[in-house]
Order: structure tokens, then C-alpha cells, then sequence
């Protein structure tokens, strides 16, 4: 069973200016448990709370993931969910009944990123649908801005968010990893050259 739920921090910077902090800037100030393991794609980093992970990140690429000064590398109690990452990632599961933690964002974000797991295994949904999906028909940009946020790109799943005509078009991950996702789950269909 999957649950989310919401928490945004507010922090003054630079002062008597109020900013929302990232979901990951969020994350880095709380107190998980995490583990860094190796993938068909690359070294990741798990991170979970009390509830469920919190934090899944690839971390390949020119800015990873640090460690929170607060977190406990804690590779025994994450095994389960690292197990099932690397299976899923060699295509022998699924990640659907991941228990997720308490995710720190804005309202749409929570809204896109619950949408995102409402997408099948094996197809894909443009920037467009999404936005229409959770009755936002024009925000087609900021649902965007909610997948580049996204805490947990492999459990709620915006590699299968994609640009119009099947475009493939922003990951954080990168366009490389996008396509092998895709072409993992079998979402053939689209143009992926």
C-alpha cells in the first residue's frame, strides 16, 4: 500500500524572504536511513524513513545525491527495497506495492506525483494528459516542474511522462536512462532513437 504525505518547509533566504526548499534540499535535513547500491544503470542512493523510501536517486551524472548530516547508512533495514529496485531494474518485477514515506512538497507536486503511479507498466502519458489527469489542463510546464522534483523517479514513475507526440523530453536521470526504462517496460511504441 502506498501512502504520501505532505510536509513543506518554509525557510527564510535570504532573510525576510520566504522560499520553499526542494523536496531533496527537505529530505537532506531529515533524519533516514539510507544505503548507495549498484544497478544494471548505474550507482543509486535509497533513502527511507520510518514509513518507507523516501529517496531513490541515480547517481551517475554531474551532481548526485549527499548524504544528509542526519542520516544512518543503514544497508540491513533497506535490503528489501534494494532488492526489489535491482530486480525491477534487470526486468523481473514490479515496483507498485513500495511503501513510500512521507514525501516533502508542495500540494501539486504530491498531486503529480500520486498521478504518475496511476500510469501502467509499459505505457506512457504526455506532460499534457498528466496535467489534464489532475485537473490542471493548461499546467502542462509545472507538471514538468513536478517531475524534475520527483524524490522517487522509479516508484512513482515520470520516465513515462513524456513530451507531445511521444517526444522523449526531460528526465533528471537523463535521456539515456529514460530510454532504457522505457524500452524495460516495454513501452515500444514510441519512437526512442
Amino acid at each position: 500500500m502506498i501512502s504520501v504525505m505532505n510536509r513543506d518547509t518554509i525557510t527564510l533566504d535570504p532573510p525576510g524572504r520566504k522560499r520553499v526548499l526542494s523536496p531533496t534540499e527537505n529530505l537532506r535535513r531529515m533524519s533516514l536511513d539510507y544505503v548507495r547500491f549498484d544497478t544494471d544503470l548505474g550507482p543509486m542512493l535509497l533513502a527511507a524513513d520510518s514509513r518507507g523510501a523516501v529517496l531513490l536517486s541515480f547517481q551517475a551524472g554531474e551532481d548526485p545525491v549527499e548524504a544528509g548530516a542526519a542520516w544512518r547508512e543503514n544497508r540491513e533495514a533497506l535490503a528489501g527495497i534494494v532488492d526489489d529496485v535491482q530486480a525491477y531494474l534487470r526486468g523481473e518485477g514490479r515496483l507498485a506495492n513500495l511503501s513510500i514515506g512521507e514525501l516533502p512538497g508542495t500540494d501539486f507536486q504530491i498531486k503529480v506525483w500520486k498521478a504518475m503511479r496511476n500510469i501502467p507498466f509499459g505505457h506512457t502519458r504526455t506532460y499534457g494528459e498528466l496535467a489534464s489527469a489532475i485537473g490542471h489542463p493548461r499546467a502542462m510546464r509545472a507538471v514538468g516542474g513536478a517531475c524534475g522534483a520527483n524524490p522517487l523517479p522509479l516508484i512513482n514513475p515520470c520516465h513515462r511522462v513524456v513530451g507531445a507526440g511521444g517526444a522523449l523530453t526531460g528526465f533528471s536521470c537523463g535521456i539515456d536512462i529514460k530510454r532504457k526504462l522505457l524500452r524495460l517496460e516495454g513501452a515500444l511504441e514510441l519512437n526512442l532513437d
